[in-house]
């Protein structure tokens, strides 16, 4: 019988297929498909997991090499900034003895301010954004998560700012700037963190996110 011979006898195969003749063939073509298509995804799969594995391994191996490193103990006990944030500090900031002032680290994240000007126009201040990027979105999540959190020096003191009247983004711009001073003098000095030292009125008055 024509198309028989075609039909697969696999987990799609039935008996009907005797019976529809030539449409075999097309059948054949769909279970070819659908066999394809779960080896792709077996593949994924596999490939998933072993990113995750390789994952999990680089994670272990940069929290072995923070916590070995004496330059940022001080940075471990900042409750704003988690193993990743501080890892990121450390790989960007480098070598901060070479930063004779706080304020050149503050440049060299690229969290200074400058001004465009064009003979007698003035622009607004805008942030240099000279340097590192990765550094910048570390500074400002861990800036975000210091708002939220009860009892945060820098998040006290972005409510400092913020009743004075600054702009909201234009006082988180504050924060990531005073973390990167602090961060930078930690680790020169190997200082425990003192959160007093970062803001005197040190304890949020925001209630925790729920």
């Amino acid at each position: 019988m024509p198309g028989v011979a075609s039909c697969p006898r696999g987990p799609f195969w039935s008996p009907h297929c005797q019976e529809i003749g030539g449409g075999g063939s097309d059948l054949h073509r769909q279970w070819r498909a659908l066999t394809g298509r779960a080896g792709n995804l077996r593949i994924l799969c596999d490939q998933l997991e072993h990113t995750e594995v390789n994952l999990k391994q680089l994670e272990e191996e940069l929290e072995l090499l923070i916590t070995t490193d004496p330059a940022t103990k001080g940075l471990q006990q900042m409750p704003e900034l988690g193993p990743k944030s501080v890892a990121v500090l450390r790989a960007e900031l480098g070598e901060v003895d070479l930063f004779a002032r706080t304020d050149q680290a503050v440049a060299y994240a690229g969290m200074d301010i400058k001004i465009k000007e064009s003979g007698q126009w003035k622009g607004k201040a805008k942030l240099s954004k000279q340097g590192s990027g990765l550094l910048r979105q570390i500074l400002f999540l861990a800036a975000l998560r210091s708002i939220r959190l009860e009892g945060s020096a820098f998040g006290a003191y972005d409510h400092h700012l913020v009743e004075r009247g600054l702009k909201k983004m234009s006082a988180i711009m504050a924060v990531m700037r005073k973390m990167v001073a602090v961060a930078t003098h930690l680790m020169k000095t190997g200082e425990d963190y003192d959160p007093s030292k970062v803001w005197v009125g040190r304890t949020s008055s925001r209630a925790p996110s729920s």
